[in-house]
């Protein structure tokens, strides 16, 4: 059976929020599983331990790199992304790295100067130098999302790691939802497996939240990809978020259904 791989996305948050979101949607749209700070809750553990708890997870590690060095961790001086590296690294996580082209114009927002240009300049050719890592360049948010798709599938192909093996999954289609009872699947999956929901509408997991409140309850991990609906999107993910106590996961995504 086809393995599903934990992948932990690491990069800077403020300048990278489409190409993260395009990057996310991609390896669900692979049916893969996304690890990254947003889908956890760090109410009782402190950040860089958190960061590492979730990278001990990982089946492979996904490195973006902008023009920004990104925050920074007090306990080490590094920024929180090369911190993360170094860590994937010493458990010997397979490393794919994704390097802005330099040529790219961007805002002065989106940009470095100083002393943590000179960091990130420095980590970077660290990446370069080190000839255990895989590293691409990319220049817009479309095409960086096309590499990391076809880096991963490389990947995995060259080193077989644990990965999960899915309870279910349910396929884009009405025949596909008469096909299956998705209550009775759901509520059958054991603890630590992953559940993957393609297709479906936010009217139709709205109306399942009780079912999959109980789910994520028993320790299960969902992954589902929507058709956007932004209101009730959020209205869902809120009430998730806040039933969710740390037993299960959710990630989440959507798209533009047709």
């Amino acid at each position: 059976m086809k393995k599903i791989y934990r992948i932990f996305v690491s990069s800077t948050r403020k300048d990278l929020v489409e190409e993260r979101e395009k990057l996310n949607q991609t390896i669900l749209r692979k049916k893969h599983h996304v690890l990254c700070m947003e889908t956890f809750n760090s109410a009782n553990c402190p950040p860089w331990e958190l960061c590492k708890e979730t990278i001990d997870q990982a089946d492979y590690f996904v490195l973006i790199l902008s023009q920004k060095y990104g925050s920074i961790n007090p306990k080490t001086g590094n920024s929180y992304c090369e911190d993360e590296f170094y860590y994937a690294k010493s458990k010997g996580i397979p490393i794919l790295a994704f390097l802005i082209d330099e040529n790219i114009d961007l805002p002065s927002s989106k940009v470095d100067s100083g002393e943590l240009k000179e960091c990130l300049e420095e980590f970077k050719k660290i990446i370069k130098e080190d000839n255990n890592i895989t590293y691409s360049e990319w220049r817009s948010s479309d095409q960086l999302a096309n590499l990391v798709s076809i880096s991963l599938d490389e990947a995995f192909e060259r080193t077989e790691r644990e990965g999960l093996i899915p309870a279910f999954e349910l396929n884009r289609g009405i025949a596909t939802y008469d096909k299956f009872d998705l209550d009775s699947m759901l509520l059958s999956a054991q603890e630590g497996s992953s559940v993957y929901i393609t297709g479906i509408t936010v009217n139709s997991v709205w109306s399942k939240k009780n079912i999959f409140k109980k789910v994520l309850d028993n320790g299960v991990i969902l992954n589902i990809l929507v058709e956007k609906d932004a209101d009730l999107l959020s209205k869902m993910c809120d009430f998730f978020y806040n039933i969710h106590n740390g037993s299960g996961q959710m990630n989440k995504s959507g798209f533009d259904g047709g």
